[in-house]
């Protein structure tokens, strides 16, 4: 795959999961205004597994394209922590606590955020092509 389509492909994911992002907002304040911890756990399972499966495939389109083994270890390792905190918020989404689920939801919704912004400002951007002016 080129590229540009990779970076395109996860330039929508990013779409998608900030739609989710979104949702899990939506559904936290139905928890607290109404009682709907039912909408939050499936919200955060939503989110969650959105997440995994967008990391799984963002390394199967960047590891080849990465310039070198230690931009791929450092994606790998990055993607490690990111893993066990999406496993953490599943988790959570099952039989957690409400209050346990709303705060690490919360951190998590940041966290991912702060991390698809650096990703679209340092890593995403789109380049010029050699011989192009930018």
């Amino acid at each position: 795959m080129r590229l540009e389509a990779a970076r395109q492909e996860i330039l929508a994911e990013h779409v998608q999961l900030r739609d989710l992002v979104s949702a899990l907002d939506t559904a936290a304040l139905s928890a607290r205004q109404e009682g709907r911890i039912d909408l939050l756990r499936a919200a955060a399972r939503a989110l969650a597994a959105a997440f995994l499966r967008h990391i799984e495939h963002e390394e199967s389109l960047l590891s080849p394209a990465l310039a070198n083994a230690m931009q791929v270890r450092a994606l790998l390792a990055e993607h490690e922590a990111q893993r066990a905190a999406a496993e953490r918020l599943l988790e959570l989404s099952r039989t957690g606590p409400p209050g346990d689920l709303a705060h690490v939801s919360r951190h998590f919704c940041a966290a991912l955020l702060d991390d698809m912004a650096y990703e679209e400002e340092h890593l995403l951007r789109a380049r010029p092509e050699v011989g192009t002016r930018a």
